[in-house]
């Protein structure tokens, strides 16, 4: 059974409106009911995504490729 649209990320909504669930499985030349039933885009299809739509993967997948946390530096540890 297909994942409803509301169900979805707003990553992959955006993606499958641009594309349509069979044009995002054409890019990757998979089933389209394997798209249906994605959640969010997984993470082992973002660069191959990336590479096919030039959506950097940072929006494909903010979860994972967003901005790196701040890492504490000597000042601030000596606080």
């Amino acid at each position: 059974m297909a994942v409803k649209p509301h169900d979805r990320e707003p990553p992959l909504q955006r993606l499958i409106a641009l594309y349509g669930v069979r044009g995002v499985a054409r890019l990757l030349d998979i089933k389209g009911p394997s798209v249906a039933n994605w959640k969010r885009i997984p993470a082992e299809r973002v660069l191959e995504l990336e590479a096919a739509t030039g959506i950097n993967r940072k929006k494909l997948r903010p979860d994972l490729y967003g901005a790196p946390r701040a890492r504490p530096t000597r000042n601030s540890l000596a606080a």
